[in-house]
């Protein structure tokens, strides 16, 4: 016979708004570490704009207007650059709401490489891509799982501004029994200490030197693979680099 029921309920609604602002928070941060890098950026074609408008008004003070078209039409492909930049740019910083979708990893990886290039960050990586064919898509919010991925891929990179062999390895293959998706990010950095490596999943702690790192970036990765219900490894050899395996559960075939 039953004499009574408990229950038990859990508000999360604050919990997942504190969340969501360190995911926005994390965002920003990555945005202040990348601002040297956008200046740089932003400096090429901002000399080819000044360069050849002071040409093209040369040419129009001195008459020869018939010389003036060749320097114009160079500064409308550098503007176009700087939209483009300033698209990107834009994007990064934007905070977003959580909408589930069915992902392809690889158009996803690809849309971060094409978005950290004109940045410089891996300009001066080898990028060597190893994707099966014909995955699988997965189920998940397309901002995040895309600030997971650029997380890492970005911290690869970091990791490697001092090796003098640079290559980043991407690699997406499906499980045997193709009901998961592994995407790895290689890295032939410092690698990270045997000690340092248990904790870097916790808050506020950085393998990075000071001022380079939050302690934030990884943490969040974690925070948002628990609620994909994805799981993230990690292997890491001192002088060698290190390699971060996510595995994604693959879409249901009637979803």
């Amino acid at each position: 016979r039953c004499i009574a029921r408990l229950y038990v309920l859990e508000d999360r609604s604050e919990r997942e708004q504190i969340e969501q602002q360190l995911l926005y928070a994390e965002r920003l941060s990555l945005l202040g570490q990348l601002a040297p890098r956008i200046a740089h950026e932003f400096k090429t074609p901002l000399q080819v704009i000044t360069g050849n408008t002071e040409l093209a008004l040369e040419f129009l003070r001195n008459g020869q207007i018939d010389q003036i078209e060749p320097w114009l039409e160079r500064i409308s492909p550098a503007v176009d650059q700087m939209l483009k930049l300033i698209r990107e740019i834009s994007n990064l910083g934007k905070p977003s709401d959580s909408e589930e979708e069915q992902l392809d990893l690889q158009e996803e990886l690809e849309k971060i490489l094409d978005t950290l290039k004109p940045l410089g960050l891996i300009k001066y990586c080898k990028v060597v891509k190893n994707f099966d064919p014909q995955l699988p898509r997965v189920k998940g919010d397309p901002a995040q799982i895309e600030q997971v991925l650029r997380n890492l891929i970005v911290n690869a990179a970091q990791a490697m501004e001092t090796a003098e062999e640079q290559i980043l390895t991407l690699s997406l293959k499906a499980s045997p029994g193709k009901n998961r998706v592994e995407c790895a990010v290689s890295d032939t950095g410092s690698g990270i200490p045997p000690d340092r490596l248990t904790r870097i999943f916790e808050p506020f702690f950085t393998t990075k030197p000071e001022g380079k790192g939050t302690g934030l970036g990884l943490p969040i990765v974690k925070t948002i693979l628990d609620r994909h219900h994805a799981e993230i490894h990690v292997d890491s050899t001192e002088g060698k680099g290190s390699r971060f395996t996510v595995t994604f559960l693959v879409l249901p075939e009637n979803e």
